[in-house]
């Protein structure tokens, strides 16, 4: 169980499916959205990682419990589901989930720089989620902000590097991601600087 948990989060943390056009066009379409619309899709994000979560989750639990495919599968996505909607409903632990794993999907590839063993680097993975988790139970609205920018930024060049047909230098990437982000933290600023989602998910205008 352990084995596929450490498989499924590198294969998140690291995948830029690369060979894909498709794909690799998709995944930059998300990634712009959610470095300059994170705040605005908070309650959309919160969705579709609770049902990730979910049923990534039911999954290892019922493929221990039965041995039918099918029945795994049901019970995985019916699992994504209730958590999905459980983080729509519950703002805060929708925040809390979001938190733990943009906060940990940050952390992934400068990890992956500087530390080679996979297990410690799901640890601090792990613990960069819980930080990011609690600043965001603290501040809410800018911590979010800044944790949707900075993902979608890195992501965002990720995918341009992989979808421009020439060789870079290894600079290039980080310093894009940081012009990606910096740009998106700031339209997301500006874009909601009228109202803001209290911790119960309500929209306050002008406070």
């Amino acid at each position: 169980m352990i084995n596929k948990v450490l498989t499924i989060l590198q294969h998140f943390a690291y995948t830029n499916y690369k060979g894909s056009l498709p794909l690799m066009i998709f995944g930059l379409v998300i990634a712009i959205l959610a470095c300059f619309l994170g705040y605005r899709f908070t309650k959309l994000w919160i969705a579709v990682i609770g049902f990730a979560c979910g049923t990534v989750g039911g999954a290892l639990v019922s493929s221990r419990l039965f041995d039918n495919e099918i029945l795994t599968l049901i019970v995985s996505v019916v699992v994504g589901f209730f958590v999905a909607m459980l983080a729509v409903y519950i703002y805060l632990f929708g925040i809390i989930l979001e938190s733990l794993v943009f906060g940990a999907l940050i952390a992934a590839p400068i990890l992956q720089c500087f530390i080679a063993d996979l297990q410690v680097q799901l640890i601090l993975m792990a613990v960069s989620g819980v930080v990011f988790a609690v600043l965001a139970i603290i501040f809410l609205k800018p911590i979010i902000i800044c944790m949707t920018g900075v993902q979608g930024g890195i992501k965002a060049a990720q995918y341009i590097i992989l979808l421009i047909p020439v060789a870079l230098q290894p600079w290039v990437m980080p310093v894009m991601a940081a012009g990606i982000a910096v740009l998106g933290i700031l339209v997301q600023f500006l874009t909601t600087k009228d109202y803001k989602f209290n911790r119960s998910g309500d929209r306050v205008s002008k406070y």
